[in-house]
């Protein structure tokens, strides 16, 4: 499993991913690059209930992957990709919100960068929704089929660069409070 592949490694290792679905629900603590081998829509990392990948601290790289979030029968999923901390760097990833509350959630003051990703939901949820003084950068990346494209709450303040937000969306871009948001 992925699980075992990531306990086993030191920091700096890359991690290549076969083809194939991926059924698990994992936490990356530790700075290290997990990789598709093949086109993004080969490799899922599907989490049940809970998402399929969060992280916590440190610069991971997540590349070339696709998240699903999937609804259990007891308990919803909260996003397909979950960032509590550190600077990581989402790249070429597909996140699919569809069952979740969201695609991506950034809290604790992370500091991501997602760099030509594909994220939607099927016009159930949200794309990225950045909370608790998060920000980071979305680089060249397409939102679309979303309720809401990206929410800043709790004086989040990412940049968002060369992105498209849209089509098919409700609202392109909420920000409630003290939060703020640079759109390049």
């Amino acid at each position: 499993s992925i699980g075992e592949a990531l306990r086993a490694v030191e920091p700096s290792t890359t991690i290549r991913l076969l083809p194939g679905t991926y059924r698990e629900s994992i936490t990356i603590d530790k700075s290290i690059v997990l990789a598709g081998a093949g086109p993004t829509n080969s490799i899922v990392i599907r989490g049940t209930g809970a998402p399929p990948i969060t992280l916590t601290q440190g610069a991971p790289t997540l590349r070339n992957i696709s998240l699903q979030c999937v609804r259990s029968s007891k308990k919803d999923c909260a996003a397909a990709l979950r960032i509590e901390g550190g600077a990581p760097v989402i790249d070429e990833c597909r996140l699919d919100g569809t069952d979740g509350d969201s695609a991506a959630l950034v809290v604790n003051d992370a500091q991501p960068t997602f760099r030509r990703c594909e994220i939607f939901s099927g016009r159930k949820s949200i794309g990225i929704h950045y909370s608790y003084r998060s920000g980071g950068q979305v680089v060249e990346c397409r939102l679309n089929d979303l309720r809401v494209g990206i929410i800043l709450e709790d004086r989040a303040q990412p940049t968002i660069v060369n992105s498209q937000i849209g089509p098919h969306l409700m609202i392109a871009v909420l920000c409630r409070g003290s939060s703020q948001g640079a759109f390049l």
